[in-house]
């Protein structure tokens, strides 16, 4: 019969070969899966390269490019006076979705957050700019001022000395 101490052991042993089971099942599992995307990359690169989403992409590209030139093309140009007249015949349609784009972008938080910090930053900058001299001015005066040199010189004093006392040197 085995005693109390044996069991514990065994149970432990047990439980070590378990857990070594179960991560053996993930390791292999790991390496299939490694495996099996390494195999994927090397069999992908001996296919056909697909040219039609290449030809699809110049062709909006094309495009766009046309109907920009076309807007701000010559005076002869034919595809001018077609746009124009597209554009014309849904400018409501077109007017509308500018809009609703426009308010959506506007009654963002973001929005407003990004306009109020853009606008304090440029009057911030606006100050410091405005007002570069009058600082100069006045640190150049506190320099020469002997009295704000010995409270300058006194509160870093009692500043050191603070953390001195709170943290000495060892």
């Amino acid at each position: 019969m085995a005693t109390i101490k044996e069991e514990k052991v065994i149970e432990q042993l047990l439980q070590t070969v378990k857990e070594l089971k179960e991560d053996n099942a993930k390791f292999k599992q790991s390496v299939s899966d490694y495996i099996l995307a390494v195999n994927t990359k090397v069999n992908n690169k001996h296919l056909p390269i697909n040219f039609e989403a290449q030809i699809l992409e110049a062709t909006k590209m094309s495009i766009a490019d046309s109907i920009q030139k076309a807007l701000v093309g010559g005076y002869n140009n034919p595809l001018h006076k077609l746009i124009e007249g597209v554009i014309n015949e849904h400018s409501k349609e077109l007017k509308d979705i500018v809009t609703r784009a426009f308010d959506s972008a506007i009654k963002t938080e973001d929005f407003e957050s990004s306009i109020k910090d853009a606008f304090l930053h440029k009057i911030s900058r606006l100050m410091i700019s405005a007002n570069d001299g009058m600082v100069e001015k006045i640190t150049n005066e506190l320099r020469q001022d002997a009295v704000f040199r010995a409270k300058m010189v006194t509160a870093i004093a009692q500043i050191i000395e603070g953390i001195r006392i709170k943290s000495p040197v060892k």
